[in-house]
């Protein structure tokens, strides 16, 4: 398989009262990740996620039991520990200025 895969997440809302928006991604190429592990960036993607929350679970690093949403969790963990596994995470802020015509309202401090 050729070429680059990217899989990510948008998150938006307000911080410090101003509009802002987060896209937190990863990406990578298709053939090297298969001369790195054998397997398509389509598997690895998916499966060293959870393999590396077993790994922290077992570890004791995580200490949250029982069925939960992944979102229970503290993501920093899992942000840093990524990368080490061969999935480079990248994060770009970006603020976002409302339209002129439709101004959002000013934050209570």
């Amino acid at each position: 398989m050729e070429g680059y895969s990217c899989v990510g997440t948008e998150v938006r809302g307000m911080k410090d009262g101003v509009r802002t928006e987060y896209f937190v991604y990863t990406m990578d190429d298709h053939r090297e990740t298969y001369l790195r592990y054998g397997y398509s960036l389509t598997v690895v993607q998916t499966g060293l996620p959870p393999a590396l929350i077993c790994r922290l679970l077992a570890e004791g690093r995580i200490k949250e039991r029982g069925v939960m949403m992944p979102e229970a969790l503290d993501p920093e963990i899992i942000m840093k520990e990524l990368p080490d596994e061969g999935i480079p995470i990248y994060v770009e802020q970006r603020r976002v200025e409302p339209p002129s015509r439709f101004p959002l309202p000013k934050s209570k401090k």
